[in-house]
């Protein structure tokens, strides 16, 4: 048996942070979003548990995937017996999610191949075990989180639209970029609630005009804004806490044009649209 499944990205719409819980973690409020940007992951069963990237052809025992696989046979009482191929098209360290989606849909399709050993709850227990924004990726599209990312509201699925998501630099591990922002004062906070409306209203341009991300402090996003500015983007935000940056395209031929200007400085850039899931079985 083989199981063949996309693993779709996930974009911050707006990332605030609200707090730190009694552990010393930082609290968010933020709106997720599913995009068609997508790692593809095959399983197949095996004699023993490895994970591979093709393009490498490494076997990744300390990758989310295989903590993943191996904490969903523990959970499931199962010898662990598959061969799991990742092809990645979600670029790492990126402020994607591509590792933690990849680890959510891993357990659903485990749990499928396996003909549904554990309930939503242990495997929601698992991706939580995993990363805070694991359990997002486990149903995806567009969810309200709050506390570190666990607490999920589901909401109205975004206004069509086109992202071209543009990757330019490197960054520090994610806490040293809490450590940077908690460093700042005044930090401009997003207008979560109002963004939550615009996509209740089904208004792409309204939406657009409230999506913001605290991170963006620690980003200079102007050279890009300038390079793709006759391209007419509703906004350029931030994903995560960087680098990639997101600009927001309500025709499919501006962001074509804004995918044409940046591959020509040979900045990687990915065109997508929302995606009204995490997880998508062939």
């Amino acid at each position: 048996m083989e199981i063949k499944v996309s693993a779709n990205a996930k974009i911050n719409l707006t990332l605030d942070i609200v707090g730190t819980n009694e552990k010393g973690y930082h609290l968010i409020d933020s709106v997720f979003q599913s995009v068609s940007l997508a790692d593809k992951i095959k399983i197949k069963k095996a004699q023993v548990l490895n994970v591979l990237m093709p393009d490498s052809g490494v076997e990744c025992q300390d990758n989310i995937v295989y903590l993943a696989a191996q904490r969903f046979f523990e959970k499931a009482k199962i010898s662990p017996c598959v061969k799991i191929e990742i092809e990645k098209s979600i670029p790492m360290s990126a402020g994607l999610g591509g590792g933690s989606c990849d680890a959510a849909v891993t357990l659903l399709a485990l749990n499928k191949m396996f003909s549904f050993p554990l309930k939503d709850d242990e495997l929601h227990e698992i991706a939580l075990s995993l990363g805070a924004d694991v359990p997002f990726a486990l149903k995806g599209g567009t969810m309200r989180a709050t506390g570190i990312g666990e607490k999920l509201e589901a909401v109205s699925p975004m206004p069509e639209c086109y992202f071209v998501l543009i990757k330019k630099g490197t960054k520090p591990s994610t806490g040293q970029m809490y450590a940077r922002l908690d460093a700042l004062e005044n930090l401009r906070h997003p207008d979560t609630a109002g963004a939550l409306e615009a996509i209740e209203k089904g208004d792409i341009k309204l939406l657009a005009s409230k999506m913001d991300n605290v991170f963006a402090a620690l980003w200079d996003l102007k050279p890009i804004c300038d390079l793709i500015e006759t391209t007419n983007p509703l906004t350029v935000t931030l994903s995560g806490s960087g680098p990639t940056a997101i600009a927001v395209y309500e025709k499919e031929a501006d962001a074509q044009s804004a995918l044409k200007i940046l591959n020509a400085e040979k900045i990687e850039a990915y065109l997508c649209t929302p995606a009204k899931s995490s997880c998508i079985f062939e």
